[in-house]
């Protein structure tokens, strides 16, 4: 994989690999729980129940697209034109980059699940509204995560302010108070 034209790898860090196991619980999650509702009502393994079996088990299938798009944006090489890479920097510009595509793929999933709760519970029979406040949360989130990430991987690759480093002492001169009087002017 390339960041720029500097080859990095892949590390696997604790908090990208709390965040997977997470986004998988999550997914597993989903299977269970379309699982357990298809085995509450035995009437959908009917065929003429074919469709709505095939509509439940379409929110599960869909918790599998994020994992793809993470892995084709880790696995992918990038470009990152708006930013200044150097060799130093790629793998950390990198580190982080494959962090917020993990966390990117929690308010996402959270957000599959919210309406599969919801589909079924409408499906079971409950007049549960096909809004919810979360939605807006969940976006907010995604955003929030992008836009931090934005905002990090920026100042990872910031210009460094070299014009005037120097390990030189500076001198401060100091006039003595009665050599000059009250008005500011040198006495003689």
């Amino acid at each position: 994989m390339k960041i720029a034209q500097y080859t990095v790898r892949l590390k696997h860090k604790a908090a990208r690999i709390i965040s997977d196991c997470i986004s998988l619980g999550l997914c597993a999650f989903m299977f269970v729980d379309t699982a357990l509702f298809v085995e509450r009502y035995p009437e959908l393994k009917n065929t003429l129940f074919r469709g709505d079996l095939i509509k439940l088990w379409a929110f599960p299938a869909l918790s599998v697209v994020p994992f793809v798009v993470y892995l084709v944006l880790i696995f992918s090489n990038h470009r990152f034109e708006k930013f200044r890479i150097t060799e130093a920097n790629a793998q950390s510009v990198y580190d982080w980059y494959v962090f917020a595509a993990s966390l990117c793929k929690l308010p996402v999933l959270v957000l599959i699940a919210d309406v599969m709760t919801i589909f079924q519970s409408r499906f079971a029979g409950a007049g549960t509204s096909w809004f919810s406040i979360g939605y807006i949360f969940y976006m907010l989130v995604l955003v929030i995560i992008i836009r931090l990430s934005v905002h990090r991987i920026r100042k990872l690759t910031a210009r460094e302010n070299t014009a005037v480093k120097s390990d030189s002492i500076k001198v401060k001169a100091k006039i003595a108070d009665d050599m000059i009087d009250k008005k500011g002017n040198e006495k003689q």
